[in-house]
């Protein structure tokens, strides 16, 4: 005969309302009770009937989250947090790559909200712009990686200041003795990559260095784009040129650096790369970047989606968390 939650909390010497307020994550419950709570269900091999209560309370327990590039580590770091986020709880992720398309984001954001397989939605580095983004929001839905575009107490923003970073970047390069600039930017529809872009021209127009005088790449965040600008703007460099380079993304940054290796030209001597997120394999390759803190956006972005949840009223318009400039052995 399969347990109840009775027997849970008899085991545990708890109501049956604090039981199911454990499984649910809706009431607070000390870390002592709650783990004796989890270790009485493991005793009894207790599993709560999630399919039976979300028909009850006619909730799908899904989140759908949508995210550009799954194979990209800087947005799976952020998975990471939110699902950490969410385990504490019955909720489930669905997640959804766009593959970068503006098209699959769109529809794919529509289908969820007009479906009503998720109770939820979060959405990382959206590249919908303002007007293509739907008016009639049913549900709750929180912002990863972007500044706050619209007003509507349905929605949350968790994002960083792209623009100051780059511009830290470009005083960093400029007083490290550089003269010659170059940025391999992302795709003009992605709005991080033109915050970033801007950031680091407007910063070293400061300088008296002008737009026009500095190199820019426009390409998708992939190795292989980020190999095949920097292969590029080496055939364009005067050989006595010592010049910087941004790279708008690590993962892009990483093949920019193996093109630099490729060329025979040294890194750090001739050339100066940074790049920006901070991704993992960054720290391994002694990649100069800026340490975007995805950990903590994915987190309050777990927590924001989970306490609009339980509160319909709960209005929490915009988080903007900081990050900072780690210097390691490219520039």
């Amino acid at each position: 005969m399969s347990s109840t939650i009775k027997d849970v909390s008899r085991m545990a010497e708890v109501s049956t309302a604090t039981v199911s307020n454990v499984i649910t994550g809706k009431k607070y419950v000390t870390p002592e009770v709650r783990e004796r709570v989890f270790s009485c269900m493991k005793k009894l091999g207790y599993s709560p009937n999630i399919a039976a209560r979300a028909l009850k309370a006619n909730k799908t327990y899904n989140i759908g989250v949508i995210v550009p590039d799954i194979t990209n580590p800087f947005f799976g770091e952020i998975l990471k947090s939110i699902q950490a986020e969410l385990s504490r709880t019955d909720y489930q992720m669905i997640v959804c790559d766009t593959d970068q398309k503006v098209e699959k984001e769109r529809r794919m954001l529509t289908g969820f909200l007009t479906a009503r397989q998720v109770d939820a939605v979060i959405l990382i580095a959206p590249r919908l712009p303002v007007e293509s983004f739907p008016q009639n929001i049913n549900m709750p839905i929180v912002i990863v990686d972007r500044p706050p575009f619209m007003n509507n107490s349905k929605l949350s923003f968790v994002y960083s200041d792209n623009r100051t970073s780059s511009a830290m970047i470009a005083s960093y390069a400029f007083n490290a003795g550089y003269r010659k600039f170059a940025c391999i930017a992302g795709p003009e529809n992605v709005p991080n990559a033109n915050l970033r872009l801007e950031g680091f021209t407007d910063q070293l127009s400061v300088y008296g260095i002008k737009k026009d005088q500095i190199v820019i790449k426009r390409i998708e965040f992939t190795f292989e784009q980020g190999f095949d600008a920097m292969v590029q703007i080496l055939a364009e460099r005067k050989s006595d040129e010592r010049i910087a380079v941004f790279v708008c993304s690590d993962i892009a940054a990483w093949g920019a650096l193996e093109a630099i290796k490729t060329g025979g030209v040294r890194i750090n001597e001739s050339i100066g790369l940074i790049g920006y997120d901070d991704s993992f394999f960054s720290r391994l390759l002694e990649l100069s970047t800026y340490q975007t803190p995805t950990e903590q956006m994915g987190s309050i972005a777990g927590t924001i989606i989970l306490k609009k949840l339980e509160n319909t009223s709960y209005d929490e318009p915009e988080t903007k968390v900081s990050g900072q400039l780690k210097i390691r052995k490219t520039i």
